[in-house]
């Protein structure tokens, strides 16, 4: 599979996030782990199968986090854990998703499980995997902190020899860890590990726990840990490296996704398009007698934003007006 088309996406404070989305079906958010490279993840090896695996049954987004990849460089010396949220929420108003499954890699997991506990009616369902959640921030000192600071090339050496199948594999993958991140912007972001206890309280949506058998980077016990904290289905699935067996991976995926709550992701198909998830909740809100400062109010987005999806309703409804589409609403079971 070719590597998708590369979108960008400007955060309310100056930031050019890069995205992707490839696929069909449930909407898959992919959360970046803290290196990550939209574009030549595809040509990583386990990892590039992963991706093609996913879009294959989902609707695929993934995006990298400002200070990596091809998104924004260099973090300012004010960068916070909030600006992942930031970013995240930014590439999911672009998209338009309602609800989501949302999918947290390596130290990933604590952007996608502080947006799950945020933000709980958006989430359907969680899957973690390399989490550092249970085992503590300590435990990752020396790889987020003191080994990259010290020797950062023996640092992206290590990382590549734990996410390779293969000694065969690490020369490319560490020629890939190059190119999406750098040392500076590597060591303020592993400053921002928060209190994984902390991150769990409130985390309501259902949740998977993927354990590969075969990761050094972490034990089955820290895995098991997790998932009795947050009552989570826990899944244990062979492999070598930090991502596992991709088809026991995406039965364990596929078979969480399916006893999930879908309703809300549904699309409406128009003549001239598809109305996004977004789109519809926008044209409920209008068919209910809000103005788009209500709209923008109880969305929580600009009105500006709100702005463009009236006109894209308008344009792929044929609407001329409100009026118009508040009827459009009720003939096909919207409102």
């Amino acid at each position: 599979m070719d590597a998708p088309t590369v979108q960008y996406v400007r955060t309310p404070d100056g930031f050019d996030i890069a995205y992707t989305v490839t696929g069909s079906g449930t909407p898959f958010v992919f959360v970046p782990n803290l290196i990550s490279h939209v574009l030549l993840s595809w040509q990583m090896p386990s990892l590039g199968v992963w991706l093609e695996a996913l879009a294959a049954r989902f609707q695929l987004v993934r995006y990298d986090s400002r200070g990596m990849g091809m998104s924004t460089r260099g973090l300012p010396d004010t960068h916070r854990f909030d600006d992942y949220q930031t970013d995240l929420g930014a590439v999911l108003e672009r998209v338009g998703f309602n609800r989501f499954i949302l999918f947290g890699q390596g130290s990933g997991t604590q952007i996608a499980v502080r947006y799950a506990v945020r933000h709980p009616e958006r989430v359907m369902g969680l899957v973690l995997t390399g989490s550092l959640t249970i085992s503590g921030i300590r435990a990752g000192e020396v790889i987020f902190r003191s080994l990259p600071e010290a020797d950062w090339e023996q640092f992206l050496s290590t990382t590549a020899q734990a996410a390779a199948e293969t000694a065969a594999d690490v020369p490319r993958i560490m020629e890939l860890l190059r190119q999406s991140v750098e040392q500076e912007d590597w060591l303020k972001r592993g400053r921002l590990l928060e209190d994984p206890d902390e991150l769990l309280l409130g985390l309501r949506s259902p949740s998977l726990v993927i354990h590969v058998r075969g990761d050094r980077t972490k034990p089955l016990q820290a895995s098991s840990q997790l998932a009795a904290r947050i009552q989570a289905q826990l899944r244990v699935i062979d492999g070598a490296d930090m991502f596992g067996d991709v088809t026991q991976g995406m039965q364990a995926i596929e078979s969480f996704a399916a006893g999930l709550d879908t309703s809300d992701t549904v699309t409406v198909q128009v003549q001239d398009g598809v109305l996004s998830p977004r789109e519809i909740e926008v044209l409920r809100l209008i068919a209910a007698g809000r103005s788009n400062a209500q709209i923008a109010e109880a969305l929580v987005i600009s009105p500006n934003t709100v702005g463009r999806h009236v006109s894209n309703i308008f344009d792929k409804t044929g609407a001329a007006n409100r009026a118009e589409a508040t009827a459009y609403a009720l003939r096909h079971g919207v409102a």
